[in-house]
């Protein structure tokens, strides 16, 4: 009480509150966005008090684990929760999301008889994914895809677009609902394993694969002359019933057949800026504008200059070969703020990741605007926050898209490199900066400062130049005076 009523938290507006001194007096304190209880009330003198009130006020929250590889022989894990979703909203509109049943005995392909424990990962799926009205007759093929995602191709499609601007009516709401249960399924599955758990049977790992796959597989932009006389809402409607069913080895080999033009010259001719038509139709004008007044100049990155752009990352640090800490006394920490509301405010038609990942699909699926599905939301990116993802997975918050534009179009050596991350990379990134711009601003403010100016690089050179003029006049000029 003596630290909490001292000038470390009397004095100083809650967010900007440094904690760590907190830690040093023994106090934790609770981290959830939507603890129940008043923000004076979240401190508790112990570790095990926080605990308590978790598995009271929060019950769905995570087990602690860490990320590392270390054994986890001190660790114990809860048992599996269950698996039931929310309730549906009672909104008309947008339509409403398919609330899967809990796991039982039963699959779409009859009654099982093996126990559901030994692999529960098919389970989950074929109680997720099977379609509301699965045929008896058709088997499930869950298990060879559970099979196919414990080493899949982390291969890019050679393609940088796709159909998503096709997906209407059904068809997009049969995807919404796909991709909502594909993240029902990683929270479920992170519920009850280990990040270390590299088992297919048990691990989240082949659904974060999925999930960031999911725009690749059922709408990769297959040729005309290679769809046998299918429409594209045909084609989507196929991929979307062959994905229930467990068909995930045929749609990423259909997929990887799709390539772009291997040419510059084998792309068509199109009138006008087709991006920056794009970015107005979804009210986002400060990029159409850009996009159409001042087009980037995009190099062809190939053998001719590929050494360029490699001289222009710095040689990465070598490892430094740390002990993994010890999280035993460490109090577990809860993504900040409504994720959800910062999704909804996102941009679309934005660049896509590596495997055509794209922000949209998020920003769809939060303009919902239903409670569960924020909280689904919510409890998804929090297991991110705290580092509870699967080896395997990690990658898909490491790799992005690199391509690069001119510096100057007249020296094609001089190249600006641009990564284009995962859309699970920025919007948890965007979310916690946003969140915590009042934190850096108190931190940055007192030592320098910045103005953002259009065009900046054309303002700085020409206030350069007109210094120089300045401090050091041409004599055969004659001055001007006003």
């Amino acid at each position: 009480m003596n630290h909490l009523g001292g000038a470390e938290h009397c004095t100083i507006a809650p967010p900007l509150v440094d904690l760590t001194v907190c830690h040093k007096s023994g106090i934790t304190f609770c981290t959830h966005g939507d603890c129940p209880l008043l923000p004076k009330e979240r401190f508790f003198p112990s570790l095990e008090d926080l605990l308590q009130h978790d598995r009271t006020h929060h019950p769905t929250a995570p087990p602690r684990t860490s990320t590392h590889t270390s054994p986890p022989s001190h660790r114990t894990h809860p048992a599996t929760p269950p698996t039931t979703a929310p309730a549906a909203r009672v909104s008309p509109s947008p339509p409403v999301l398919r609330v899967p049943r809990a796991p039982t005995l039963e699959t779409h392909s009859g009654t099982a008889t093996a126990d559901p424990n030994a692999n529960p990962n098919l389970a989950l799926c074929n109680t997720l994914f099977s379609p509301p009205e699965a045929d008896p007759a058709q088997p499930s093929s869950w298990e060879d895809a559970l099979q196919f995602l414990a080493s899949p191709s982390h291969q890019p499609p050679a393609f940088r677009t796709n159909w998503y601007h096709f997906l209407k009516r059904r068809h997009q709401h049969e995807f919404y609902d796909v991709f909502y249960c594909i993240i029902q399924a990683i929270n479920i599955a992170s519920a009850r394993s280990d990040p270390a758990d590299t088992d297919w049977k048990s691990s989240a790992s082949g659904f974060y694969w999925l999930l960031v796959h999911l725009e690749h597989l059922i709408l990769a932009p297959t040729n005309k002359t290679d769809r046998n006389g299918e429409s594209i809402q045909q084609t989507i409607r196929r991929r979307l019933a062959w994905f229930r069913q467990g068909r995930i080895r045929d749609l990423h080999a259909e997929a990887s057949r799709v390539s772009s033009w291997v040419n510059v010259g084998d792309r068509p001719a199109r009138d006008g800026r087709r991006d920056a038509q794009e970015a107005a139709d979804n009210d986002n004008f400060k990029s159409a504008r850009d996009r159409a007044c001042n087009p980037p100049p995009v190099a062809q990155v190939g053998n001719n200059n590929f050494a360029s752009v490699t001289d222009l990352y710095s040689e990465p640090h070598p490892p430094l070969n740390l002990e993994p800490p010890n999280l035993d006394d460490r109090q577990p920490y809860h993504l900040p703020g409504h994720i959800a509301k910062s999704i909804r405010q996102s941009h679309r038609r934005k660049g896509k990741g590596c495997h055509t990942d794209s922000l949209d699909i998020f920003i769809d699926i939060a303009h919902k605007d239903d409670p569960a599905v924020d909280a689904t939301l919510q409890r998804f990116f929090d297991l991110v926050y705290q580092g509870l993802v699967p080896a395997p997975a990690r990658r898909f918050f490491r790799d992005s898209y690199l391509f690069c534009l001119y510096k100057d179009p007249s020296d094609p050596s001089k190249l600006r490199p641009i990564g284009v991350p995962s859309a699970l990379r920025r919007i948890i990134a965007s979310h916690v900066a946003k969140v915590y711009k009042d934190t850096f601003a108190a931190h940055l403010l007192p030592f320098n400062f910045a103005v953002g100016v259009e065009r900046g690089m054309t303002f700085a050179t020409l206030v350069t130049q007109l210094f120089h003029r300045e401090v050091h006049p041409d004599p055969s000029v004659p001055r001007q005076t006003t």
